[in-house]
Parts: structure tokens; C-alpha cells; sequence
């Protein structure tokens, strides 16, 4: 991969449309459905999207030792702390968790129903902002689970992004 958009900062720009340059985007709004029928359906288009490689970026507000136990349940060890969150800090931890080609929907399910759960006030719920990066040969498609009310989804062509700069 010669262009850097998997790049956390790249990210960021893409999903809060400060970079709009051959990116298509589509919004699912969600909150007019049902708790178990929002992680379903956030599940469900997850799971369509093809890829070779798959990156998923974990802001927390939470202390470090859940989400690691979280992982250690689900058995996913193919992860890296970029940096641990300090309770009272604004500035969230950073967690990168990366997948080839097979998709883990028991742990995606787990951080979703956890997810989603905070901002409705739920017990067992963490405070966590979800960015799935699909890549696959020329594009990538970046998933962004903001709240409980829904998510974007941002198409990329890699391609051509790289040729743009």
C-alpha cells in the first residue's frame, strides 16, 4: 500500500469531511429502531464489506485493563495500544485492532452492544467511538460508529487518493 490513509490523522479528516476529494459517503440513521435491532443492523453492514485487511480504531474513555479483557474473552490478540487513556483527560486512549480477511462478529457484536449502550445509559456499556477501516486492492471503505443514533459509512478510492496528493 503506497498511499497512508489508514493513518489515524488521515481518518480524521475523512470522517469529520474536512478532506471530501473522491470520498463518497452515506449516513444510517438509526435512532427510530430498537436497541437489538441497531447492533444488528450495524453487525449486518459491517459484515458486507469485502477486504483483505481490516483495521478497527478504538477511542475509549475507560480504563485500559476492560477493553484488554474484552479482547482477551474474545481471544484477539492482534492488537496495539497507541496510547492509554488517563481518567479526567478529555483526550481519549487509543486502541488499533487489526484482522486479514475474517471478521470477529462475537467481539464486533460484544463493542457495539457496549458502545451503543453508553449514550442510552445502559448498565455494563462503555464510553467507546468505533472507526472500522476495510481495505481491499484499490479501495477502502471506512465505517464510523459515532453513537447509538448511527454511523457514516466513507468510500475511498485508494487509487486515486494517492494520485491526487
Amino acid at each position: 500500500m503506497n498511499c497512508n490513509t489508514l493513518d489515524y490523522s488521515f481518518v480524521q479528516k475523512v470522517i469529520y469531511r474536512k478532506v471530501r476529494r473522491n470520498i463518497v459517503w452515506a449516513e444510517y440513521d438509526l435512532q427510530w429502531i430498537s436497541f437489538n435491532r441497531k447492533i444488528d443492523f450495524a453487525l449486518n453492514r459491517l459484515r458486507e464489506f469485502p477486504f483483505s485487511r481490516l483495521k478497527v480504531i478504538i477511542s475509549f474513555w475507560e480504563e485500559y485493563e476492560v477493553i484488554q479483557k474484552i479482547l482477551r474473552k474474545n481471544q484477539t490478540s492482534n492488537y496495539s495500544l497507541i496510547r492509554n487513556y488517563k481518567r479526567g483527560c478529555k483526550i481519549p486512549g487509543l486502541l488499533e485492532i487489526y484482522f486479514d480477511e475474517c471478521l470477529d462478529v462475537n467481539l464486533f457484536r460484544t463493542l457495539i452492544k457496549k458502545h451503543y449502550g453508553y449514550e442510552l445509559g445502559k448498565a455494563d456499556s462503555l464510553s467507546l467511538d468505533m472507526i472500522f477501516i476495510f481495505e481491499n486492492d484499490k479501495d477502502v471503505a471506512i465505517c464510523h460508529l459515532y453513537d447509538d443514533r448511527g454511523f457514516h459509512i466513507f468510500y475511498l478510492n485508494l487509487y486515486k487518493q494517492c494520485c491526487d496528493r
